[in-house]
Parts: C-alpha cells; sequence; structure tokens
C-alpha cells in the first residue's frame, strides 16, 4: 500500500528540477511559515526584512521577492493583478484580485489558516497545503498571473 506523504514532503520533492527561484521562494514560504499575524493589523518596511509579524499579503510579497522576482517596495493586491503575465505558471501562479491574493508554489499553497495554527499542536504543523487551488470555491473572480518563465 502506498503511503500518503504529507503537503510539505510533497512541495519539498518538487526541489530537485525547480528553478532556483522556485527553491527560494519554497525556502523564504518555510521561513515566515510560523511568523504570526499583526495584531493591529499593522504595515511594516521593507520586504528585504523579515519583521516580527506579517499579513497575508505581505507573505506573499517576501516569498516572490526572496525569490528574485519583487522589487523590495511593497505591492497591494490590485496591482498583483496585473503582475507579470497572464495565465498559471508552471512553478508559480499568482491568483488575485482587489481584496486578495494567494499564492502556489510548485504546485502546493503555502499555509495561512490561523485557526489551524493556534488549535494544531506545533509538531502537527505544515507549511504547506496539498488542495492549491480550494480558494477558488469562494465564490470570488480572481485574475490568474505567474512570474515569466516560471
Amino acid at each position: 500500500m502506498r503511503q500518503r506523504r504529507s503537503s510539505q514532503t510533497a512541495a519539498h520533492s518538487h526541489r530537485r528540477d525547480a528553478p532556483p527561484a522556485v527553491t527560494l521562494a519554497i525556502a523564504a514560504a518555510n521561513q515566515i511559515h510560523t511568523t504570526p499575524y499583526p495584531t493591529p493589523d499593522v504595515h511594516y518596511g521593507p520586504l528585504s526584512q523579515i519583521w516580527p509579524a506579517l499579513r497575508l499579503l505581505r507573505r506573499h510579497l517576501v516569498r516572490l521577492y526572496t525569490a528574485g522576482l519583487l522589487t523590495a517596495s511593497a505591492e497591494t493586491s490590485t496591482e498583483l493583478e496585473s503582475y507579470g503575465l497572464p495565465g498559471p505558471g508552471r512553478w508559480i501562479t499568482l491568483y488575485a484580485n482587489s481584496a486578495h491574493v494567494w499564492i502556489v508554489i510548485a504546485g502546493h499553497r503555502p499555509r495561512h489558516s490561523r485557526l489551524r495554527r493556534r488549535t494544531r499542536p506545533r509538531r502537527q504543523r505544515t507549511a504547506w497545503r496539498a488542495d492549491p487551488t480550494a480558494n477558488l470555491q469562494d465564490s470570488s473572480s480572481y485574475l490568474v498571473r505567474h512570474p515569466p518563465g516560471l
């Protein structure tokens, strides 16, 4: 019987043949995975520094910046609606609208759920979700974009 791998392990299995930018984005996602959300909701400075707390949009921007796919100036979800090229990418895909953005890296979506972080023991938390397009079920309309070449 074939054992099911955790979604975090599955994301890491793509690293061997991934371009360097994708490997860097995965590493950034893993690094900031347990960073708390800011309370109250505050905006911190440039993306070149990992801040003590990160909002959801900033998490995506940090991943793209660390991968060399974005400048250090912060962007909004509205600006990400025109990021890169239209359509899904082979390695990295952004889904953006004026209110929300989420990212899929190497076929997996970084986990962001505040509730899951609070209710699951630390040892059971994974940084990745295997259901990358689950957000499409929220009845919102998203523009699908990807970095050139990825």
